[in-house]
């Protein structure tokens, strides 16, 4: 008897980890860390200008501002991921095209 509610209380809880990992706000948390490590390495490599890297910062600095108010809000609807995603997205573009190299 104590075997199967041990095994019960851990299926349990997985499945309540597993939800928690698949919310839409922990996936635009690592679409976001990903992206700025991008910046980062192309500002280190010098392939970003100072002002392109700026710009870049503060798209997605606007980006992580949104979704912390949403998620502040309760109000991270499947709408505003879609519009976030879509930031992001078309951030990547930008961060993606060739500008030019800073010597």
């Amino acid at each position: 008897m104590r075997t199967v509610v041990v095994i019960v209380v851990s299926l349990l809880s997985t499945t309540v980890v597993a939800d928690a990992f698949n919310q839409p706000g922990i996936v635009l948390d690592a679409r976001i860390k990903a992206i700025q490590r991008v910046i980062d390495d192309k500002i280190s490599n010098g392939q970003l200008t100072p002002k392109r890297a700026s710009n870049l910062n503060i798209a997605l600095g606007k980006i992580r501002d949104a979704k912390a108010m949403s998620v502040a809000s309760g109000r991270l609807t499947p709408r505003k991921v879609h519009k976030l995603n879509a930031a992001l997205d078309k951030l990547e573009q930008r961060l993606n095209t060739l500008g030019y190299r800073y010597r």
